[in-house]
């Protein structure tokens, strides 16, 4: 009797014992497998696995298992393993799994793996097995790769912009070259015309007017025709030495045509002659057409105004003659190119043209025709805006 009353307490006590073994059973794996990424071959871990925490796997064939016992050895009853796999923020739900996960195939990112397990019986082990897992990207989605391409990007821009910037200016320097020897020839053409003009006036100085006049005459001429080439190797000139350019220009005409033209020059108080710039001889072929054009055949006082303004980032300059006007030129125009062929006004367009091709600032060219009270034609203006601060072969 005794012994038959022992067995329930002995069963009690079994029942009690594993029960609260199995209430405290825990998940340890029995092996680990991966590939390493540097050598690509199969790494199989078996001790110290309570410690293994992360791992990193190979971008190109990454593989990772853990392995489980099929019993635990503090139970006898069956467990059952679940997992969750998850980059950012873990779900509620747990995935089952045999005593074996294998993992292939895996993005490229940062994974935490979670494992824990289950007794048939509903008790569940009481740690959770936790491995972070990252799977490197491919090189070319690296933030080093990535700064290297912008890097290259960058280096061939700055090396084709360097480039282009260098052909540019050779192109520019080309261009700029050309255009001031075109400019120099432009003003070599005034040259032999404005001498042959010249060398009529003196041959018209010698046979008629005399000896004084002759000499007085080639005075002038000398004068004016070393200034000429000097100032045929220059692009800029200053105020003064073209305003005496063209006084003696207007004088020498003056001899030549046998006729007084009263000249009047006016320059602002704020413009230094000595030290404000014009391209040279910008004024003659202008001062040119005044006479040839407008005086030539005029009876009575003959008049050129010149006037100088300063402007903002200009030099104005008012060329004013009391001529015929240039209806009453051009009908007589047809006549006159029979023994005179003027290029000065074409040669005059040519040299804005070029001046305007390098220059920010452009040099503009206006003809205004003037009238007197009752509507007669009393002259021509010509304006001309000049940039203050251009460019030329010396600067």
């Amino acid at each position: 009797m005794f012994q038959r009353a022992l067995i329930p307490f002995f069963l009690l006590v079994i029942s009690v014992f594993f029960g609260v073994r199995a209430q405290t059973f825990t998940v340890v794996p029995d092996r680990i497998e991966y590939i390493n990424p540097k050598t690509h071959k199969l790494i199989t871990i078996t001790e110290n696995l309570r410690d293994f925490k992360s791992v990193k796997l190979s971008r190109v064939d990454n593989y990772f298992a853990i392995h489980f016992p099929k019993n635990d050895t503090t139970t006898i009853e069956k467990l059952n393993y679940f997992f969750k796999l998850y980059t950012s923020k873990a779900s509620d739900e747990w995935i089952s799994f045999e005593e074996e996960l294998r993992l292939v195939g895996l993005k490229n990112g940062d994974y935490t793996l979670l494992i824990m397990a289950r007794s048939d019986a509903g008790q569940q082990s009481q740690n959770t097995l936790e491995i972070h897992m990252d799977v490197p990207p491919p090189y070319w989605r690296t933030w080093w790769f990535t700064l290297c391409i912008l890097v290259l990007v960058l280096g061939i821009l700055l090396l084709w912009r360097s480039y282009e910037y260098h052909i540019i200016k050779i192109k520019k320097d080309r261009d700029l070259q050309i255009s001031n020897l075109e400019a120099h020839a432009y003003r070599a053409q005034m040259n032999p015309h404005f001498i042959f003009n010249a060398l009529n006036g003196m041959q018209a100085a010698m046979l008629l007017r005399g000896e004084q006049e002759f000499n007085k005459y080639i005075t002038s001429f000398s004068k004016l025709i070393r200034n000429t080439f000097e100032m045929s190797n220059l692009d800029r000139l200053p105020l003064k030495d073209e305003l005496d350019y063209i006084e003696n220009y207007i004088a020498l005409q003056a001899l030549r045509l046998e006729k007084a033209i009263h000249t009047t020059i006016t320059i602002d108080d704020n413009i230094e002659p000595d030290v404000t710039y014009l391209p040279c001889m910008m004024l003659q072929p202008i001062v040119e057409n005044a006479i040839v054009h407008g005086l030539i055949k005029k009876e009575g006082e003959n008049k050129i105004d010149i006037h100088f303004l300063k402007l903002p980032y200009f030099l104005k300059c008012r060329i004013t003659d009391n001529g015929i006007g240039r209806k009453a030129a051009a009908k007589q125009s047809e006549k006159y190119k029979k023994t005179h062929k003027s290029f000065a006004t074409q040669i005059m367009k040519q040299r804005i043209d070029i001046f305007n091709y390098y220059n920010k600032h452009e040099l503009s060219f206006s003809i205004e025709d003037l009238y007197d009270d009752k509507g007669k034609p009393s002259g021509t203006a010509v304006s001309l805006m000049i940039p203050l601060d251009f460019k030329s072969r010396e600067k």
